[in-house]
């Protein structure tokens, strides 16, 4: 499966594991959705200095895990590519006129 979207956060979870979560628009409504990223793609992720801001596609599957009687299920990365990175925060000034630029 794929999914495109925003990184809203990236949280590690342990030495190994870090969840990726991005916002994903469905309809008009805006929603967050929590993969999960083992080792090398911890790794990559780390490498790209992918960062929160940053327009990424993943590609995931899911898989379902039953504790204490209960269902539990997680959205696992499999690749993830950074689409566009966040926007720059910086503005630029034209200093003759004070105009805003960009």
């Amino acid at each position: 499966m794929v999914c495109k979207g925003v990184i809203l956060d990236i949280i590690p979870a342990t030495d190994s594991v870090v969840q990726v979560v991005i916002r994903v628009k469905k309809n008009d409504s805006y929603f967050p959705i929590a993969f999960t990223a083992y080792k090398e793609i911890k790794i990559l992720i780390q490498q790209v200095n992918m960062e929160k801001g940053d327009a990424v596609k993943i590609e995931y599957y899911i898989k379902s895990k039953k504790w204490q009687d209960k269902y539990f299920t997680s959205a696992i990365i499999e690749k993830i590519h950074i689409v566009a990175k966040k926007p720059s925060q910086q503005l630029l000034v034209d200093l003759s006129t004070g105009e805003i630029i960009g």
